[in-house]
C-alpha cells in the first residue's frame, strides 16, 4: 500500500484543472480516505482540496453527466433525486405485493405474508427484495434490462426468479429509464464526448486501493477514459499471472470430470491461501484483462522476504510467488523459530479475557519497539458491539493505553437516540415501573424534565411509597388482557401522591376514594411535580402509538414524541436533528413511491431501529491511538501490528440467514 501512495504522491496536477479543482480519489472505505490524507500530508507537508468518493455515487454522477444536451440540467437532477434505488425498491416492492397479492405470481408472498397482522414479515421481506434489485443493477444487469422489456432469460426458468421479474417489471414502470441498469445501457450506447457534461469534473479521477469492482463499473471508467485520465492504484497479491487459479475442492472436483490429478491442472503451483481466500479478487483481475489498459510505473512489487525472514514474510513472499510449501515439492516447508511471534494464535475462554491477553501482548510488543506508536496498531473483530464494554473496560484501567473505537452503530453512541429507542420499546409493555423510571438515567429526558440524580431518587422512593406496580391506568390494563383495576397503576399512585400533598400531615383516611400517602413538602413537591410532566408527556405520546396509519401520520407523532421527551441542546441537537432526517426520509421514501397504506407501530418501530442500525459511526477510525473496528471487505490499511479478536467459530465466518420465501 506505501508504494501504491509513492505513485499517487508523484502525479501531477492535472493538466488544464483550474487551481480550485478538487483531486478525486475513488476509496473504497473511510479508513483509506483517513489514511490517504494522513500520508499525503507526511509525504507532501499538506493534504488540502481532495474529494473522496466511494465507486457507486461515483458511478451514478458519471451516468448523470450524460444526458440530452437541450434537458441536460433537467434530467441529471431528476437522476440525483432518484439515487438512494434501495429505499425506493423497498417502498415500491411493499406497495406492489400489497396490491398484488391475490395474483397468482406472488403466490408464495402471501403464504408468507398471509398470517403476520402487524405487517413486520412484509416490512422484512420487502426489505430483502429492495437488497437484491439493488445488487442486480451492479452485479447483474442485463438479466435486469431482459427482466424490465419482458424478454426471455434463462433465469426465469426458476419459480423464485419469476415472480422477483413480476414485482421488478412494475416498480420500472413507474419510473422507466431511471435505475442504473437502463441508465448504463443507455452510456454505453450513446456515449460521445459531445453529449458528456465535463462541467465541474476533473481531468482526472484516480481510484486507489481498489481490492474489487464490479464489471458494470470498470465499463463505465473504461468509457469515460476517452475524455478525462483514470488512474487505477490497485492491490495484486501476486506478480505472477494468477487468474487461472481456483480453490482446492473445486480442482478436486474438474480433475475428477477429467480423470487427472489435481496437481497437474496447472503449470505453475497453486497457493492454497490466495486460491481459496482470494476468489473475488482473481475474478477482478481476470475481468480487468479484458479492457484496455497501460501501466506507467515501473514492477512495483516487493519481496517481503528480501528485507527480513519470518513467518509473516514467508507467508507474503509465498503468495506474491505463488508458492506452495509442502514435502516433495518444488518448495519445501521451513522450520518455525520458536522466538517467532510475527503470527500467532491465543485460545482465550471468555471475550473480557481476549481483550486482558491482547492488552499484555501489546504492552510487551511495545515494551520491545521503542518507535511502535497506539496509531501503529489496528485490532479489528467481526462484531465491535459485543466486545465494545470489554474493551472499555480493559483498556481504560491498570496501564490505561490511548485508543479509539469505531464502526460502532450510531445508536450504541448516541444517548439520545438510545432513549428514544428506549421509549418506542415501551409501547408493547406493562409500562412497569422498573421500566419507566429508568427513563430518568437519560440524560436527555432527565434534561428535559430538569430532573437531577437527587430528584431521582425521591421519585424512586415516592413510587414505592405510593405502591405503583405497572399499568399506566385501569383501561391500560383491560387493553392488555387484564382486569380493568386501578390498584397499583400510575394514575393509581400519582393520585395518591397529589393527595398527601394537599392532606394535613397525620392524615389517614380515604378521600373521594383515595388513600393519600405520606405527605411531601419543600423540595419534594417539586420533584413530585417534574414526575407529573414526565408521567404525563410520556404516557399521552405513547397512547397515541396506537392502530394502523400512514407513514406521514406515524412520523408526525413520532417526531412530536421525541420533542417531548428529550432535551435539544448544544450537545444533543445532532444527534436529534438525525433523528429527525431518518423521519424525514422514511417519510419522503414511503411518498415518493406512492406508498400510502397503513401500517402498524410494529412495522414502523422495526423499520426506525434498522435504519439507525445502519448508520455507522466512523469518526474515530485512525484518531491517534489504537483503532478498534469491525472486520470489513476493503479495509486494506498498512499498520505495523494486526490484531484479530471473536474469531470464533460461531462469529467468523459469519453465516448468511436460512433461506425464505425469497431464496
Amino acid at each position: 500500500m506505501e508504494i501504491l501512495m509513492q505513485g499517487l504522491s508523484s502525479l501531477p496536477a492535472g493538466a488544464g484543472d483550474p487551481p480550485w479543482m478538487p483531486q478525486w480519489v475513488t476509496v473504497q472505505s473511510r479508513g483509506m480516505k483517513q489514511w490517504i490524507s494522513l500520508e499525503l500530508a507526511r509525504r507532501l507537508g499538506i493534504c488540502a482540496n481532495m474529494r473522496f468518493v466511494f465507486p457507486r455515487p461515483l458511478v451514478d454522477e458519471i451516468l448523470s453527466r450524460f444526458t440530452p444536451l437541450e434537458h441536460r440540467d433537467e434530467t441529471r437532477n431528476e437522476i440525483l433525486n432518484e439515487i438512494g434505488d434501495e429505499d425506493n425498491f423497498f417502498w415500491s416492492a411493499m406497495k406492489l405485493i400489497l396490491e398484488n397479492r391475490s395474483s397468482k405470481e406472488l403466490s408464495g408472498l402471501e403464504a408468507y405474508i398471509r398470517e403476520d397482522a402487524a405487517g413486520k414479515k412484509l416490512f422484512q421481506v420487502s426489505g430483502k427484495i429492495a437488497g437484491l434489485f439493488d445488487d442486480y443493477q451492479v452485479y447483474r444487469p442485463d438479466m435486469l434490462s431482459d427482466w424490465r422489456t419482458g424478454r426471455k432469460n434463462s433465469t426465469l426458468k426458476d419459480p423464485s426468479a419469476r415472480w422477483q421479474a413480476f414485482l421488478y417489471q412494475r416498480i420500472m414502470a413507474s419510473r422507466p429509464g431511471q435505475d442504473l441498469a437502463a441508465r448504463a445501457h443507455g452510456f454505453f450506447q450513446g456515449f460521445s464526448k459531445e453529449r458528456f457534461n465535463m462541467e465541474g469534473l476533473p481531468s482526472r479521477i484516480s481510484l486507489f486501493g481498489i481490492s474489487v469492482l464490479p464489471e458494470l463499473f470498470l465499463q463505465v471508467f473504461e468509457k469515460i477514459s476517452s475524455v478525462m485520465d483514470i488512474h487505477i492504484f490497485l492491490l495484486t497479491p501476486s506478480s505472477r499471472f494468477f487468474i487461472d487459479i481456483r480453490p482446492g475442492r473445486e480442482m478436486e472436483k474438474q480433475a475428477v470430470k477429467q480423470g487427472a490429478d489435481p496437481e497437474f491442472l496447472f503449470d505453475e503451483p497453486v497457493n492454497p491461501l490466495l486460491s481459496s481466500l482470494g476468489a473475488s479478487g482473481i475474478r477482478f483481475h481476470a475481468g480487468l484483462e479484458s479492457f484496455h489498459y497501460q501501466e506507467p510505473f515501473a514492477d512495483l512489487f516487493h519481496d517481503p522476504v528480501e528485507e527480513w525472514v519470518s513467518m509473516l514474510s514467508v507467508l507474503q513472499s509465498d503468495i506474491l510467488n505463488l508458492y506452495h510449501r509442502k514435502d516433495g515439492g518444488e518448495t519445501l516447508p521451513l522450520a518455525v523459530d520458536p522466538s517467532d511471534t510475527s503470527v500467532c494464535v491465543h485460545a482465550c475462554h471468555s471475550p473480557m479475557r481476549e481483550a486482558q491477553v491482547l492488552k499484555d501482548l501489546l504492552l510487551y510488543e511495545c515494551e520491545k519497539d521503542p518507535d511502535l506508536a497506539p496509531h501503529d496498531i489496528i485490532v479489528m473483530m467481526p462484531d465491535i458491539e459485543a466486545y465494545a464494554p470489554f474493551i472499555e473496560s480493559v483498556f481504560s484501567l491498570e496501564t490505561p493505553l490511548p485508543f479509539s473505537i469505531s464502526d460502532r452503530r450510531k445508536r450504541s453512541e448516541s444517548e439520545p437516540l438510545a432513549a428514544f429507542l428506549k421509549i418506542l420499546a415501551l409501547r408493547n409493555t406493562r409500562l412497569e415501573k422498573s421500566l419507566v423510571l429508568d427513563l430518568l438515567l437519560s440524560e436527555s429526558i432527565a434534561r428535559k424534565f430538569t430532573i437531577s440524580l437527587d430528584d431521582t431518587a425521591k421519585i424512586q422512593q415516592m413510587a414505592d411509597e405510593a405502591n405503583i406496580l405497572w399499568g399506566r391506568d385501569a383501561e391500560h390494563k383491560k387493553s392488555l388482557g387484564f382486569e380493568p383495576a386501578e390498584e397499583n397503576t400510575w394514575q393509581f399512585g400519582l393520585n395518591r401522591l397529589f393527595m398527601g400533598m394537599a392532606m394535613p400531615e397525620g392524615h389517614d383516611g380515604l378521600v373521594r376514594g383515595i388513600l393519600p400517602s405520606e405527605s411531601f413538602e419543600g423540595p419534594d413537591l417539586e420533584a413530585l411535580g417534574k414526575l407529573a410532566a414526565f408521567c404525563h408527556a410520556l404516557f399521552s405520546g405513547l397512547s397515541d402509538l396506537e392502530g394502523e396509519k400512514p407513514m406521514g401520520a406515524w412520523m408526525g407523532g413520532l417526531r412530536q414524541l421525541a420533542r417531548s421527551l428529550l432535551d435539544e441542546n448544544t450537545s444533543t441537537s445532532e444527534d436529534i436533528i438525525f433523528l429527525m432526517e431518518i423521519m424525514d426520509e422514511l417519510e419522503s421514501g414511503a411518498k415518493k413511491a406512492g406508498f400510502d397504506h397503513p401500517v402498524s407501530f410494529d412495522a414502523v418501530h422495526s423499520l426506525l431501529a434498522r435504519k439507525l442500525d445502519l448508520h455507522i459511526s466512523q469518526g474515530n477510525f485512525m484518531s491517534g491511538g489504537l483503532t478498534f473496528c469491525n472486520i470489513l471487505p476493503m479495509r486494506s490499511i498498512p499498520f505495523k501490528i494486526v490484531a484479530l479478536m471473536g474469531m470464533d467459530e460461531a462469529s467468523f465466518p459469519k453465516r448468511p440467514l436460512p433461506p425464505d420465501s425469497t431464496s
